[in-house]
C-alpha cells in the first residue's frame, strides 16, 4: 500500500534544471524511476539531451527543451511547449538556482548587477513557472503538486552570500502562499532545503564548462560541523523531492522539508563538544 503511493505512474513531471551532474540529475532520474513521463527544461540542448539519453536508456521517458530561466519570456515559451507535449501536467520540480561566478561577496561590497542575477535565477523564474503550471492545473482540474529547490540559506544566515540566502528565504515564503492559495484545488506546494551537497558545479560558466568539484574543504568541515559528520549526496535530496511529489505525502503542503544532515539542528553555539566540556 505504501509503496503504491510512492509511484507516479501515468503522471507528467516538468523538471526545470533537471540535468547537470548533480540534484538535477537525480531528481529526474528518481522521478522517472518512480514511472513518471519527464519534460526537463535545461540552460544548455547538451546537458538536457544528456539526461534525456539517460531516462530513455533506463526505459522511461523524457524530452528536454533549452530555455534560460531567467529570460521571462524564453522560460513561458517553454512552459508552453512542455505542457503542449505532455497534455496534461501533474507535477512541477524546479530545481535551477545557484551562484556564480562573482556572487560571493560581503553585502557592502555586493554589485547590483550581480544582486539581479542571482534574483533572477533563484526565486524570480520560480514565481512565473509556478504560475503558469498552477494555471494549467487548475484549468484541467489537475490534483498536482509542485517541489521548489531552497536551501538551508535560506533558513537561517548566509554570510558573503546574502542575496541567495534571500532568494532562497523567497522560495519558502512563495511556496507557503502558493500552498494557501492553491490548495482548494488540490494542489500541493513544498519546498525542499538542501544544505551542504557534494556535486559539482560550474564555477566558471553557467553553461557547465570549468566544473570542479565545488568548495575545497567542505567535506573536512562537515566532518566537525555537521551533526551527521559528511556532506550530503545528491541522491539524498532526490529522494526528498520523490517523496513530497508523491502521494505518500498527500497530507503535506507549505511545508520546507530541510535536508542538510542536521546542520540547522546545531545550536549556535556549537555542537556536542560545546556543551560536553561544560559539565
Amino acid at each position: 500500500m505504501y509503496l503504491e503511493r510512492l509511484r507516479l505512474d501515468g503522471k507528467t513531471a516538468i523538471v526545470i534544471g533537471g540535468g547537470g551532474r548533480g540534484m538535477g540529475t537525480t531528481t529526474t532520474m528518481a522521478l522517472a524511476e518512480a514511472g513518471a513521463s519527464i519534460v526537463v527544461l535545461e540552460l544548455t540542448a547538451g546537458l538536457g539531451n544528456d539526461v534525456a539519453a539517460k531516462v530513455q536508456a533506463s526505459g522511461g521517458q523524457c524530452r528536454a527543451i533549452e530555455c534560460d530561466v531567467t529570460d521571462r519570456a524564453r522560460l513561458k515559451a517553454a512552459l508552453g511547449e512542455a505542457m503542449e507535449h505532455a497534455g496534461d501536467v501533474h507535477c512541477l520540480v524546479n530545481v535551477a538556482g545557484g551562484n556564480n561566478v562573482g556572487a560571493w561577496n560581503p553585502i557592502v561590497e555586493f554589485p547590483d548587477d550581480v544582486y539581479d542575477a542571482v534574483m533572477a535565477l533563484n526565486v524570480d523564474y520560480v514565481f512565473t513557472a509556478c504560475r503558469e503550471v498552477a494555471r494549467h492545473m487548475v484549468e484541467r482540474e489537475i490534483r498536482g503538486t509542485i517541489v521548489n529547490y531552497s536551501s538551508s540559506s535560506g533558513v537561517a544566515g548566509a554570510p558573503i552570500h546574502s542575496p541567495y540566502g534571500a532568494a532562497k528565504a523567497g522560495v519558502i515564503a512563495l511556496t507557503c502562499s502558493m500552498a494557501v492559495e492553491w490548495g482548494p484545488h488540490g494542489i500541493r506546494v513544498n519546498a525542499v532545503a538542501p544544505g551542504s551537497v557534494r556535486t559539482f558545479r560550474a564555477r566558471a560558466n553557467r553553461d557547465g564548462s570549468g566544473e570542479v568539484l565545488d568548495r575545497a574543504g567542505a567535506d573536512e568541515h562537515a566532518k566537525t560541523w555537521a551533526p551527521l559528520g559528511r556532506r550530503l549526496e545528491a541522491d539524498e535530496v532526490s529522494a526528498a523531492v520523490l517523496f513530497l511529489a508523491s502521494e505518500l505525502a498527500s497530507g503535506i503542503t507549505g511545508q520546507t522539508l530541510l535536508v542538510d544532515a542536521g546542520l540547522t539542528a546545531r545550536a549556535p553555539s556549537g555542537g556536542l563538544e560545546y556543551f560536553v566540556d561544560r559539565r
